[in-house]
């Protein structure tokens, strides 16, 4: 260990003093002014910000079908308490002595919404974690499904990945389940028989040739007769009529299969058919019987019921699709980035120093991270990007390609793959010296997308030692570099607590023991803000101050450690379709008389 003079001290101060006042040193200026005032006019560089937001959460014995690729015969239903235990390496008592976690080298899936295909089927989980005790709800269909979750957690509510928190919705509403398998009937039976057509086909190539002792046919399937006579620009019935005559046809290839897109043999209708390769072909069908790809249906809620307080769960999924299937209901995975996004998106506009970004971003991947910012650069939303809501306009993406030429030449990379605290350290310390300019270290904004999503490392026994290790990471590596970390972390489990949800308490705020590993991130935190909003929690009057929260859009950030500022709390309107925050005024006070005893 080496010490420092009191003398240097100095010496760096005043020259850090002289460089703000000759403006040749600069703070990471944000796209709004409450957030620059909380700090030394914008985010100091060797500094840490945490920023924490609320999670959607379920309970332990929620069932998920898990499949470990690699692994023989694995495709089995486990508790989302077992699948945390198990994929994070640790034990719980209900487990046996033979019980051992996950080798996470193999990829863990589990099933999952594919709104572009309107199917569900397997997509890779990405970390799970313990979320706290929180007061869960048990939520029932009218095909009796069942579900506990907390209010914040999100379900599908329709074909188009749209979600809506638990206490955004209402007994009679309709969310999206997984369909069951339906039993065949003899009716259903009878579908699974393909049509073919028998007569003579002289000049039809893929007809195959059916012989008797006078006559010579030919038989061809119904649906290749339809998708021929289709290419040919003719009904079927003349196609059938003129290929037993003329050689002058186009036909399909014969090496490869029609496919019916709705999975009944009788429906031949041309819209219905698509001409595939044998292995596409069988793919399709393979995946829908051994890896459960299946349908989905909208079913009523018929009841919500508060049923105690239990320990919660959730789980982070591999874009692009963020959801995954518990009890047969879609439900959404967490994530939390907003405010982050727009600090990034708008460093490069309002700074004039120069910088790097490196975004340790293990819920989202590059592509959908892009989507996002042209969401966020249009106004439009993600799934107007995506054509799920009509068709994106080519002015529109020619606006999308010229935005993207801009930014491309920013230097911003990305981590996308889950890493221990050693390997994000190490990761870190080979990025700075990669980007070093002769004896100096580029200037980097390095972000985290959730301190939970971090690995556990295997000296690490619980996710807290994990956090502790991180904080201790931050501190060591923004002493000796030029970095600005911004980490995403959630709140725990007191912040949804009833009595905290009521009009004008003072437990509506948001306070720094709701971090989750509060001791552990506080301590080296030069910048700790908690995410709010109100109105998600039905609070009209918000604190004892009791300001008008007139929507849900409504965010109120608590400034709850500013190192170098002023504590404060300050309003936002959030725009998330857009993936946009603008900075609103101080909402008015609701007038309040306490009554008097005469």
């Amino acid at each position: 260990m080496n010490w420092k003079s009191l003398k240097l001290g100095y010496q760096e101060s005043l020259s850090y003093m002289k460089g703000r006042m000759d403006g040749s040193i600069h703070s990471l200026k944000t796209p709004w002014h409450k957030f620059n005032d909380a700090g030394a006019d914008g985010i100091e560089w060797n500094s840490t910000v945490v920023i924490g937001g609320r999670p959607g959460c379920l309970a332990g014995d929620s069932k998920m079908y898990i499949a470990r690729k690699g692994l023989k015969g694995s495709g089995r239903w486990y508790s989302l308490k077992d699948i945390y235990y198990k994929f994070n390496g640790l034990k719980h008592s209900d487990m046996s002595f033979r019980d051992r976690g996950w080798n996470n080298t193999i990829t863990t899936n589990t099933q999952c919404y594919k709104y572009d295909e309107n199917l569900t089927g397997l997509n890779q989980i990405k970390a799970v974690y313990e979320s706290g005790i929180k007061p869960v709800y048990l939520v029932t269909t009218a095909t009796k499904k069942t579900i506990k979750t907390t209010l914040d957690h999100k379900f599908l509510i329709d074909f188009c990945d749209d979600f809506k928190k638990l206490k955004d919705l209402s007994i009679g509403d309709f969310i999206v389940c997984k369909a069951k398998a339906k039993k065949k009937n003899k009716a259903e039976k009878i579908t699974h028989n393909r049509v073919y057509i028998i007569k003579k086909m002289t000049f039809y190539p893929s007809a195959k040739i059916k012989k008797t002792d006078k006559y010579i046919y030919h038989r061809i399937s119904k649906a290749r007769a339809v998708y021929d006579a289709n290419l040919n620009d003719l009904e079927l019935t003349e196609f059938l009529s003129k290929v037993n005559e003329l050689n002058n046809f186009v036909f399909s290839d014969m090496a490869m299969e029609i496919h019916h897109i709705d999975q009944n043999p009788l429906n031949n209708n041309i819209n219905n058919l698509k001409l595939l390769s044998v292995k596409e072909h069988h793919a399709i069908h393979n995946d829908r019987s051994r890896l459960g790809l299946n349908y989905v249906q909208k079913e009523k809620i018929v009841s919500i019921t508060y049923v105690g307080d239990e320990m919660t769960y959730d789980i982070s999924m591999k874009d692009p699709y963020n959801n995954f299937i518990a009890n047969e209901f879609v439900v959404h995975n967490s994530g939390k980035t907003a405010i982050k996004d727009q600090i990034i998106r708008e460093a490069f506009k309002n700074n004039t120093v120069n910088f790097r970004v490196l975004e340790f971003q293990f819920e989202m991947v590059a592509r959908v991270s892009a989507l996002r910012e042209f969401s966020a650069t249009l106004g439009r939303s993600y799934k107007y990007l995506c054509s799920a809501n009509g068709k994106l306009t080519t002015d529109d993406l020619k606006k999308c390609y010229d935005h993207a030429k801009k930014k491309i030449e920013y230097p911003i990379d990305i981590v996308d793959e889950p890493c221990t605290v050693s390997q994000f350290r190490e990761t870190i310390i080979k990025y700075m010296m990669a980007n070093k300019k002769d004896t100096e270290f580029t200037k980097t904004i390095i972000t985290l997308d959730h301190s939970i999503l971090l690995k556990k490392d295997a000296h690490e026994s619980t996710k807290m030692d994990t956090i502790y290790n991180l904080g201790e990471v931050l501190t060591d590596l923004k002493k000796k570099y030029p970095i600005i970390f911004i980490i995403l972390s959630q709140l725990n489990r007191d912040v949804e607590r009833i009595d905290r949800q009521e009009n004008g308490k003072y437990g509506n705020y948001i306070l720094t023991s709701d971090f989750f590993g509060a001791d552990a991130l506080l301590q080296h935190a030069d910048i700790q803000v908690g995410i709010n909003r109100p109105g998600n929690q039905n609070i009209n009057f918000y604190g004892p101050d009791r300001y008008i929260i007139e929507d849900k859009n409504v965010l109120v950030l608590h400034f709850l450690k500013c190192r170098n500022g002023d504590t404060r709390m300050s309003f936002f309107r959030a725009n998330f379709e857009a993936m946009s925050i603008i900075e609103i005024q101080t909402p008015p006070q609701q007038e309040f008389k306490k009554s008097k005893n005469i």
